[in-house]
């Protein structure tokens, strides 16, 4: 099912993860990454004599590793369907190969009397739970929000075309 305000809008009925049941922290569980320059070298025509490892998008990064028990979506369709989907894929997340990600199981609960737009937008917290436009979210009530801005509204996300003003989620 997908849901937005016009042709180019369109956005799956679903929620972004949400992890329940943090493992108390601190953590400190990091992963980096640099751009690959030769890497760049071999996907751009034209490419300035060295990319900024400091700002922009290809800037170096620390990223913090959220370790959790337990990830919840929340969406609107077929719970046969969705769980077709689910049933071949073990792992999920970055870091799959270093032992991160290891899916355990899948549960897919059915809740009929749900409210479809609160499933395909909201998080178990009533946070916004997935980039949204403004128009879905009008006349909803007072919601969490990130914010606004640009970014894609749905996959592939750092795609050009996929660029919309959005409501973030919050983190």
């Amino acid at each position: 099912m997908v849901l937005g305000g016009g042709e180019d809008d369109w956005h799956w009925t679903a929620t972004f993860a949400y992890p329940e049941n943090e493992v108390p922290g601190p953590h400190v569980q990091y992963y980096s990454a640099r751009p690959d320059q030769q890497a760049l070298d071999h996907l751009a025509v034209d490419l300035p004599a060295l990319v900024s490892e400091r700002q922009g998008r290809y800037r170096s990064r620390v990223v913090p590793l959220t370790v959790c028990w337990h990830l919840a979506w929340r969406a609107v369709g077929d719970p046969a369907a969705v769980a077709e989907l689910l049933e071949p894929i073990m792992s999920i997340g970055k870091k799959r190969s270093a032992g991160h990600g290891h899916v355990l199981s899948w549960e897919i609960p059915e809740h009929m009397d749900a409210d479809q737009w609160k499933f395909a937008h909201l998080h178990p917290d009533d946070s916004l739970g997935r980039t949204a436009t403004p128009a879905c979210m009008h006349d909803v009530g007072d919601v969490r929000t990130g914010g606004e801005g640009q970014m894609g509204l749905r996959p592939q996300y750092m795609h050009p075309v996929r660029r919309r003003a959005v409501v973030f989620p919050v983190r």
